[in-house]
């Protein structure tokens, strides 16, 4: 009588594991960028929700103090200025500091008093400061 050997086998060859990674790799280096400008425009609409949520706290500090915030610490903390540390109806903003923008960095605040606006109040965007006036994302480009 003739008996058949079963063989089997207990993995992958070599040649089955490295064809494996190349396909991941390809799909890797296809779908990569992709997810990083999409991570990128996430990060970017966080910075302008995240300015109008500012802009909104400094308004109700204008209201209750009567003047704009020295620094956006004041949003957080009472200030140390009398006149508006009698006042101050904080905090504003959630936080123990002044909030930062996606990218880790403090948003850019400053009082600019007969301007077009009565304060600056921008986030640099990804590039920092680096990056060219047309990348910085404001919270006056909406208006």
């Amino acid at each position: 009588m003739i008996t058949m050997q079963k063989h089997t086998r207990d993995g992958f060859s070599l040649i089955e594991i490295m064809i494996a990674i190349a396909i991941l790799a390809i799909v890797a280096v296809s779908v990569g960028p992709a997810i990083f400008r999409q991570l990128d425009k996430a990060k970017t609409a966080r910075a302008r929700t995240d300015l109008v949520a500012i802009r909104s706290a400094i308004d109700q500090y204008n209201l209750d103090t009567s003047q704009y915030p020295s620094t956006l610490r004041d949003l957080v903390v009472r200030p140390a200025e009398e006149a508006a540390s009698r006042k101050w109806d904080g905090p504003y903003l959630k936080g123990k500091d002044a909030p930062k923008d996606p990218w880790g960095r403090k948003f850019i605040y400053e009082v600019t008093e007969g301007e077009e606006h009565p304060y600056k109040l921008l986030s640099y965007g990804k590039q920092g400061k680096s990056a060219k006036e047309a990348e910085w994302i404001s919270v006056w480009d909406e208006d």
